[in-house]
C-alpha cells in the first residue's frame, strides 16, 4: 500500500524519509537526558562526591538534549506534513483525472456523497500515515527496542519482567481488531449513505420547499444520520473494553519489575 502511495509522492518521497530520520534522531535527544541524569542520580546514592564543574556539564547536557528534542521534532513534523499535503494533492489530482473519464451514469450511480467521502475523508486519512505514523512510528518503535536490547545487557531477568505486559496487551488489541472488522463494512456503508442523503438534502432544499415536500425528505435524512450514528455505537460499544484493557495494560511495564 506504501510504494502505491509513494507513487503520487514524486520527489516529496525522500522528504518523508528525510523527516523520519530527524524524528528518529529527536526521539533519541529525548532518551540520552536520563543517561545523564543517571550519572548525577548514581554517586549521590553510592554517598559518592560529584564534582560542580562534572554536574554542570551534566545540566547543560540534558537542557541541551531537551533543546534539540524539541527543535528536531518540530522540524520533522513540519517536513513530513508539507510531504503529506503534496502527496495528497497528487492523489486527489490523479483521481480526478481518471474520473473525468468515467460515464457519467458511473457517476451518478456512486452519489456525490461517496465521491466527497473518497476525495475529502478517505484520502485525507492517509494524512496521518504519512504526516505521524511513518516518521513517528518509526522512531517511537526503534528506541524502545534499542532501551530493550540495553536492558538485556543489564539483566536479562528485569528486561523479561518489563516485557510480561505487552503479550497480554497484544492479545486484547487483536481481539479488539477481530470484533471491530465484523462491524466496519457496514458502519463505511451507513456513511457513504448519510454523507449522500446529506449532500442531496442540502442540494434540493429549494426544490423541497416549492413542492411542501419537508417532513418526507427530513424524515430520510434524519433516518440516515440516524443509522450511522447507531453503527457508530455499535462500533465503540463492541471495541472500548479491550481497548481500555490494552490501553492500561501497555504503559504498565513497571508493575512486574
Amino acid at each position: 500500500m506504501l510504494n502505491k502511495v509513494f507513487e503520487y509522492a514524486g520527489s516529496h518521497k525522500k522528504t518523508i524519509h528525510l523527516a523520519s530520520f530527524i524524528m528518529l534522531l529527536s526521539v533519541i535527544m529525548g532518551v540520552v537526558p536520563f543517561l545523564f541524569a543517571y550519572q548525577i542520580i548514581n554517586p549521590l546514592i553510592l554517598g559518592q562526591n560529584l564534582e560542580f564543574k562534572r554536574l554542570v556539564i551534566l545540566l547543560a547536557g540534558i537542557l541541551i538534549c531537551l533543546v534539540l528534542q524539541a527543535l528536531l521534532g518540530g522540524l520533522a513534523l513540519n517536513m513530513s506534513h508539507k510531504a503529506a499535503y503534496n502527496t495528497l494533492f497528487g492523489l486527489r489530482t490523479s483521481l480526478q483525472k481518471k474520473m473525468e473519464n468515467l460515464p457519467l451514469g458511473a457517476i451518478e450511480e456512486k452519489g456525490t456523497g461517496a465521491i466527497k467521502k473518497m476525495f475529502v475523508d478517505d484520502i485525507g486519512s492517509l494524512e496521518v500515515l504519512l504526516a505521524h505514523s511513518l516518521p513517528e512510528g518509526i522512531a517511537n518503535l526503534i528506541v524502545p527496542v534499542m532501551v530493550y536490547i540495553a536492558m538485556f545487557f543489564v539483566d536479562w531477568r528485569l528486561a523479561l519482567m518489563s516485557l510480561a505486559s505487552i503479550p497480554l496487551s497484544i492479545v486484547a488489541m487483536m481481539i479488539m481488531y477481530s470484533a471491530g472488522m465484523k462491524k466496519m463494512g457496514p458502519y463505511y456503508m451507513a456513511s457513504e449513505k448519510m454523507n449522500n442523503t446529506i449532500i442531496e438534502y442540502v442540494n434540493g432544499m429549494e426544490v423541497v420547499k416549492v413542492f411542501n415536500k419537508q417532513t418526507e425528505s427530513y424524515q430520510r435524512f434524519s433516518k440516515d444520520v440516524g443509522d450511522y450514528r447507531d453503527y457508530a455505537l455499535a462500533w465503540y460499544k463492541t471495541a472500548w473494553p479491550w481497548m481500555a484493557l490494552y490501553s492500561a495494560l501497555l504503559p504498565c511495564t513497571i508493575i512486574l519489575t
